[in-house]
């Protein structure tokens, strides 16, 4: 087993949750399911709006990292390390499945560790900034999961999450959910661990008639339990929705087309917010 110490601010070391060797058991604890069949991995195809999606968010978490100590939880096989490991001095990739932190360890560097988020194996004040991307709605205890955040940043650090918008039209919930974060929730429930945040929405929902068309679609099929559970089952029904599906060819090379990927847009924290298909939320304390 190869133990992985991170800086603390203070000088001293935080020793993590050993990093499993290749071809050890499964060490996933108390996960409603199998994580890794709805986990986007390099190799999977996808359609190019995933592709933004991935770009956009980890272009966000570029900008929060540069020049400081970033821990991603949930991090599956940890597709922004290209650009998180060029711009941080320290990059921590921490899953709940040994599968994926194998598969992000065998593509990008970084540091890999494998344990829950509702329990972290880091001292207090490691890090500068703590994110985690479509993740948080797996979380039975997601006030465990601020709670840990929190006590792992620095006094000056940010929290930076991604959620999937469940205001938003035909929205489809995830296999092994367990709540969704609103703009609403998010901010209280940053507010109950003694964060502001700052809410924005990314991706807008389109009004054309074919996406009403989609939206319609989509709520059928729901409704029927026609939706594979599995990002691997779903790829024929995007292919056919979506268009031609390909591999995530990298950060580098999806920011040659920046300029025609939806930036964040801040909206109010305190109310609805169904013009969106992604939520950002970044907490500092208050």
């Amino acid at each position: 087993m190869v133990s992985l110490e991170v800086p603390c601010a203070d000088g001293s070391n935080a020793v993590v949750v050993p990093v499993a060797p290749l071809g050890s058991s499964r060490m996933s604890a108390r996960e409603p399911g199998d994580f890794v069949a709805l986990t986007e991995t390099w190799d999977m195809p996808m359609p190019i709006i995933e592709q933004d999606m991935l770009f956009r968010r980890y272009q966000v978490l570029s900008d929060l990292a540069r020049g400081t100590r970033v821990l991603e939880i949930g991090c599956g096989t940890a597709m922004g390390n290209d650009v998180l490991c060029e711009v941080a001095d320290f990059v921590a990739s921490f899953d709940l499945e040994l599968d994926n932190v194998r598969a992000g360890q065998a593509r990008v560097k970084g540091s890999f560790g494998v344990g829950d988020a509702q329990s972290l194996p880091f001292a207090s004040a490691s890090f500068d900034v703590v994110a985690g991307f479509e993740m948080a709605y797996y979380v039975p205890d997601q006030e465990a999961m601020i709670a840990e955040a929190v006590r792992v940043l620095r006094p000056d650090g940010a929290l930076f999450l991604a959620v999937a918008n469940p205001e938003r039209p035909a929205f489809h919930r995830s296999p092994h959910s367990t709540a969704y974060l609103t703009a609403r929730t998010s901010t209280a429930l940053f507010a109950r661990h003694g964060l502001a945040a700052e809410v924005s929405g990314v991706f807008p929902i389109s009004d054309s008639p074919v996406s009403k068309v989609l939206r319609l679609a989509i709520r059928t099929a729901t409704a029927l339990h026609l939706v594979p559970k599995t990002l691997g089952g779903r790829a024929f029904l995007k292919r056919v929705v979506q268009g031609k599906l390909a591999p995530y060819p990298g950060h580098r090379t999806v920011q040659e087309r920046a300029s025609t990927i939806p930036t964040p847009v801040g909206v109010p924290g305190d109310r609805p917010c169904a013009g969106y298909s992604v939520l950002y939320v970044v907490g500092r304390r208050a």
